[in-house]
């Protein structure tokens, strides 16, 4: 069989779908937050205005704008996990089937803190929501191990580190701001 010609599913045509399918999965975390962000949030320039006019630690990005490249770069590893998973589990109706359910369900949680957090500016609630994404990150880590071992610390260790920054940010916008957040 001629690779360059074959044009009937052969190793041409699997190769060019799981590039694609890499793709696809590298992109869909941050392009669902994205898109949730840019749907839920009514003026770009309240929602600047009242983030800056959060009291923020100085540890803190100071723009909310600075967010998004460190979202990309965590959502990207993760994202290329959930493709390795797919990958190695024979897709949605073979093995992988029960982690890609979890990690849907995981990913379903980070876009809704996206909402609360910046739509929604209920920080309280956007606290209590980002705890529940957290405790997906160990599930979803654990489905994903069952099948690929490397998949599992690539989606585990980005999420914990950007979760976990955006947790500790939450609690203590949280604090700092109790008087002025929405109920």
């Amino acid at each position: 069989m001629n690779v360059a010609t074959d044009r009937g599913g052969g190793i041409r045509t699997k190769m060019l779908h799981g590039c694609g399918l890499a793709t696809a999965s590298v992109l869909l975390p941050s392009a669902g937050g994205c898109i949730l962000a840019s749907c839920s949030c009514n003026s770009k320039d309240l929602t600047n205005a009242w983030y800056t006019g959060l009291d923020k630690p100085s540890w803190c990005l100071q723009n909310r704008k600075q967010y998004a490249p460190l979202a990309f770069l965590a959502n990207s590893a993760v994202g290329y996990a959930s493709y390795l998973v797919y990958k190695h589990g024979e897709g949605c109706s073979g093995r992988a089937k029960n982690a890609m359910i979890v990690y849907g369900g995981h990913l379903a949680l980070r876009w809704t803190w996206t909402h609360l957090f910046w739509g929604s500016r209920n920080i309280k609630l956007a606290f209590y929501e980002i705890l529940a994404a957290d405790a997906s990150i160990l599930l979803t880590a654990h489905f994903f191990y069952q099948i690929d071992r490397k998949a599992a610390i690539l989606f585990a260790v980005p999420s914990a580190l950007w979760l976990g920054y955006l947790t500790a940010l939450n609690y203590i916008l949280f604090k700092r701001n109790a008087p002025r957040i929405a109920e």
